[in-house]
């Protein structure tokens, strides 16, 4: 009857693999095992203990050079040290793993809505909003992203956000206006207010090439249906309905209607 457990029934006794436990070995986080006179590594109850211990540290993200410190002085007062920090860690990254959760979840919200419905018209009550605006020019929006990030950069916009928020656009005849949806004053830069009332949307997903296709079905629309429209047109770009390649994003279209 054999004594000692192969490295591989050891590793699936601690529900790890091989790899890891010569890794561990080569690191120096575990003490020498018995070996055979053919070279295979054998574990006793001993090795399986210490092993036990090296990948509760490991999986609690200690490091390798703590984890031979602790091993060496078997510290109590250290063990509980290295764990609290690591609780203290994993409770960081449960945080972030919650807001990573809430914004895959809105992401997919947005997309389910533009995969229902590919376009839609609607009439909503909306409050008043302004606008700081960004960037100024004509349809050729001919600058570099380099010049949009030394304007956030300048005027310490938080520009981590800047491809997670919508984006938005004043649309003219002449002028295309990026701007960033903000009710407070805290920018030195030119504002642009949207009042509240009625607004036409249109919800659409399309390329860019499409879209000024797009914009004659919302003005066709507002013919057909008699309405009349006071300001300026809005175009939002659904940041979360974003995807690479030629497959499109979400759009949607605003103006205010009497």
């Amino acid at each position: 009857m054999k004594k000692y457990l192969t490295i591989g029934e050891a590793a699936k006794l601690l529900g790890t693999t091989t790899f890891n436990l010569r890794y561990y070995e080569k690191e120096g986080l575990v003490k020498p095992v018995h070996m055979t006179e053919g070279g295979y590594r054998l574990y006793d109850y001993d090795e399986v203990y210490y092993l036990s211990a090296v990948k509760t540290l490991r999986d609690s993200n200690v490091p390798r050079k703590e984890i031979k410190e602790l091993m060496k002085d078997q510290s109590m007062e250290g063990y509980i040290r290295a764990m609290k920090k690591s609780s203290e860690e994993i409770k960081k990254e449960i945080q972030r793993l919650k807001v990573l959760q809430g914004e895959v979840e809105e992401t997919l919200g947005v997309m389910n809505e533009f995969a229902k419905d590919k376009r839609k018209f609607i009439v909503e009550e909306l409050p008043s909003r302004r606008f700081t605006v960004i960037r100024k020019s004509d349809y050729e929006m001919n600058y570099p992203i380099k010049e949009i990030y030394d304007i956030y950069l300048k005027n310490k916009i938080d520009m981590s956000e800047m491809y997670k928020s919508d984006m938005h656009y004043i649309l003219t005849d002449d002028n295309i206006t990026l701007c960033l949806q903000d009710d407070s004053d805290r920018y030195d830069l030119e504002n642009e207010t949207f009042e509240g009332g009625r607004y036409l949307k249109y919800t659409f997903f399309s390329t860019e090439a499409e879209l000024e296709a797009r914009i004659g079905e919302f003005f066709q629309h507002i013919i057909e249906n008699r309405l009349s429209y006071d300001g300026e047109l809005l175009l939002k770009v659904r940041v979360k309905a974003l995807v690479t390649g030629n497959m499109g994003c979400g759009y949607e279209l605003q103006i205010k209607i009497k």
